[in-house]
């Protein structure tokens, strides 16, 4: 009946903690043990991890047996369900630790593992180095509140796993009673390791000599970028250097990030440029071939038309004199299209001295842009290093409240103290008053009325003593109160300032983020301009290419002017008969001096396309130019983004940092807190020991 039960609750999970649960339960049922309760309400209510798309299987605070223990690692080698696994605060036993370490060994698919407040201690601490030499999946290790150092070789056995581990990122030591010879080990490990990124150690007993290794070993690593020796004995000067080393891989690892996205996304643009390029390519080619087509067959319907004219003026010498004419009036022509390719020339000369002065101009506009913008950097600089100085002159002034806080806090507790100490001396006596006042009736029953008296006086002055101290007490704690107040809202008031000098500088880095793209605009708006001017002259010289292929045009109208005075001249041919024998020898001469002029209008031709597949290049080399002065322009703003999130990711890591400073000063101050109600139970055991 249970099992149907756990079976039913099953069915509303996931499918993969479906399948976890019925595993569960499955191995509970064939080593006849009961499933425990709290194990299957964490399986059920797998929260979805925060950093990863897996799911968190939190035990924490729950107790697991060791039959429990073995069937939950027989369950985790072959899971692939969850991401995290936390065992947090489950006093655990060694035969469970043993148990579950074993079973995460052949898991690939957790990436954090909690094993706060387990006492692991000796072999396990081996056993967990050789899990940690074979698993290349794990993330994040977490063995706060353990017992690590107390055994020197487990640790280094620990540590020797550790070095061959590669998959390891964040690694959380603190309150492990680690003496310097661990340090001395994790050094080694920091030399030769490449994954690690982040060590806490705060609240062990590294020490100088500690330290000192740590940092020996931090100068041979490069991807460490956070050790924190919080509460170790170690001196500023050794925590502010180690604290450089880590910050220096961080600005490393950053920058390599950047390099990365930065050199991602130049690739990126350079192969839509040259997409674009091949595009533009083959348009051109496109472009050529039509007018290669077109003027060969320009050329092919010439070469037909001068077959035409040979055939005929073998025929029709006798029309000499007239064509004599007409050759000087194609002369006269041939001169005009001389004229006109001259004026071409010139053209094309003022567009390259055009292009010249536009380049010239572009260069000054662009380091006036570099000028200003130095200038602008400049000043961002001098706004970051004045916000700066007022963060750091508010965290004194927050860091010296807080300290007050505490001294008040520190007195009011000790205050406490006094009272409970004083009203546990009164409750002491009075029982010690009573057990002598029994005695003593029964020992002397004739000094009855003696002894009740005298104690009476006693307890009235006693009663008088503890009521003065008492309001002595009452008055001074009123007095702490007040001041934790006003210091409270001093604290408050900084704060809230301090936040609206930061939104001040937000607001200040916006407008300037939207001045400068506002600039960007202009200038690529004054680009386009000039395009577009480039591309008049170029549809100009399109139109005079038209005007060219008009006279052309005409010339051919002309020669079918020709054809058809030609074809009236052979009705004359009869007549010219007897003139043709003569005619001949000087007809030949004559074609063959047509011939040649013929050729020579075709070169002029041909050198006149020529020119004109020169204007194209010439046009297609400016557009290039402006492409390449428009990336540059995106690239140098590109480049001022990022010199703007790299500004803001500082004051986030100022504020981080701040924040972390605080948790670490609210956590010593919690610790010391903890030391002084213990110290103060000890005097208070101590006063009444002496008492008896």
């Amino acid at each position: 009946m249970e099992d149907n039960n756990y079976s039913n609750q099953g069915n509303a999970a996931q499918p993969n903690q479906t399948e976890f649960l019925a595993l569960y339960q499955q191995l509970c049922f064939k080593n006849e043990i009961k499933p425990n309760d709290h194990i299957i309400l964490a399986i059920k209510r797998a929260p979805v991890s925060t950093s990863t798309e897996g799911l968190v299987l939190n035990l924490t605070n729950v107790s697991v047996s060791a039959e429990s223990a073995g069937i939950l690692a027989e369950c985790l080698s072959v899971d692939s369900c969850f991401d995290e696994v936390s065992f947090a605060d489950c006093q655990l036993s060694e035969e469970a630790l043993r148990a579950i370490i074993g079973g995460l060994r052949t898991n690939a698919f957790c990436r954090r593992l909690d094993l706060k407040g387990n006492g692991i201690r000796g072999r396990t601490v081996e056993l967990l180095g050789s899990y940690l030499e074979h698993n290349e999946s794990l993330k994040c290790l977490i063995l706060e509140w353990n017992q690590l150092g107390m055994l020197e070789k487990s640790f280094s056995a620990f540590c020797d796993g550790l070095a061959k581990n590669s998959g390891l990122e964040i690694l959380d030591l603190r309150n492990n009673q680690l003496n310097h010879e661990c340090a001395s080990d994790l050094a080694k490990v920091v030399r030769c390791n490449s994954s690690l990124t982040v060590i806490d150690l705060r609240w062990n007993t590294v020490g100088l000599l500690g330290a000192r290794e740590l940092l020996s070993g931090m100068s041979k690593n490069r991807t460490l970028t956070r050790l924190d020796l919080t509460g170790n004995n170690v001196p500023q000067d050794l925590t502010r250097a180690i604290e450089i080393a880590a910050g220096h891989n961080e600005e490393v690892a950053r920058s390599s990030s950047g390099l990365a996205q930065r050199s991602m996304m130049l690739s990126e643009q350079l192969n839509a440029r040259d997409r674009e390029q091949k595009r533009e390519v083959s348009k051109l080619l496109t472009r050529l071939d039509n007018t290669e087509s077109s003027m060969r067959q320009q050329s092919h319907r010439s070469h037909q038309r001068i077959q035409q004219l040979q055939s005929l003026l073998d025929e029709k010498k006798f029309l000499f004199n007239q064509q004599q004419a007409k050759l000087s009036l194609a002369e006269s022509q041939l001169a005009v299209v001389e004229t006109k390719y001259t004026e071409l020339q010139k053209s094309l000369q003022q567009m390259l001295l055009d292009k010249e002065e536009l380049i010239r101009s572009h260069a000054l506009e662009m380091q006036r842009q570099r000028e200003d913008r130095q200038q602008q950097e400049a000043g961002l600089r001098k706004e970051f290093d004045n916000l700066t100085v007022k963060c750091a002159q508010l965290e004194a002034q927050v860091a010296d409240s807080e300290q007050r806080a505490e001294q008040l806090k520190a007195a009011n507790l000790e205050l406490r103290e006094e009272v409970a100490a004083v009203q546990a001396e009164k409750r002491l006596r009075q029982a010690e008053l009573d057990e002598r006042l029994q005695t003593e009736r029964q020992q002397c029953r004739d000094q009855l009325l003696e002894m009740e008296s005298a104690r009476d006086r006693e307890l009235n002055q006693l009663r008088a003593e503890f009521e003065s101290s008492d309001r002595a007490h009452r008055d001074r704690q009123a007095r702490a109160d007040r001041e934790r107040a006003d210091l409270e809202s001093e604290t408050a008031r900084l704060r809230a300032q301090l936040q609206s000098e930061k939104l001040a500088a937000e607001e200040a880095q916006a407008g300037l983020r939207a001045r400068l793209r506002a600039e960007e605009e202009q200038r690529v708006a004054a680009l386009e301009e000039r395009a577009r001017l480039l591309q008049s002259g170029k549809e100009e010289a399109a139109g005079r290419a038209a005007a060219l292929a008009a006279q052309l045009a005409e010339q051919q109208r002309a020669q079918a002017a020709q054809q058809a005075e030609v074809e009236a001249g052979k009705r004359r041919l009869e007549d010219a008969a007897t003139q043709l024998a003569a005619a001949r020898a000087e007809g030949h001469a004559e074609a063959a001096r047509v011939r040649l002029e013929m050729q020579e209008r075709l070169n002029s031709l041909e050198a006149e396309r020529r020119s004109q597949k020169e204007l194209h290049e010439e046009i297609a080399s400016l557009k290039s130019e402006l492409q390449r002065c428009r990336d540059e322009s995106r690239e140098q703003l590109a480049a001022k983004d990022t010199q703007l999130a790299v500004l803001q990711e500082r004051l986030n890591a100022r504020g981080e940092e701040l924040r972390r400073w605080r948790e670490d000063e609210e956590a010593r101050a919690a610790a010391l807190q903890t030391a002084v109600m213990q110290f103060c139970r000890r005097g208070g055991s101590a006063k009444a020991a002496n008492s008896e």
